[in-house]
């Protein structure tokens, strides 16, 4: 491993795991104010882009596969399920 493959990792870990913590602070917000779906994508679309803008393509994806995960288990029906039941919801997240 070069310094530079080292130190690229090192950024895109640094890069998921504060990106990772103010996703987990948006959902818990939206979670609280009982926010719906369109709003919480929203918001997770804007930690993202400013996570993406510091960082590298490999953190950036890392992040956008987290908030859809996240986004599916606490918002879309049925809740802290993985299971989609409405077909409007699977547009909602494939979008965001």
């Amino acid at each position: 491993m070069t310094p530079n493959q080292a130190r690229d990792f090192a950024g895109s870990a640094a890069q998921f795991f504060l990106g990772g913590l103010a996703l987990a602070l948006v959902n818990l917000i939206c979670f609280l104010l009982s926010a719906d779906l369109a709003t919480t994508s929203f918001a997770d679309l804007v930690v993202i882009l400013v996570f993406s803008l510091f960082g590298n393509f490999a953190g950036a994806m890392l992040l956008c596969l987290l908030s859809v995960a996240s986004q599916i288990y606490l918002f879309a029906a049925p809740p802290l399920s993985l299971a989609l039941d409405d077909p409007q919801h699977v547009v909602m997240v494939a979008a965001s």
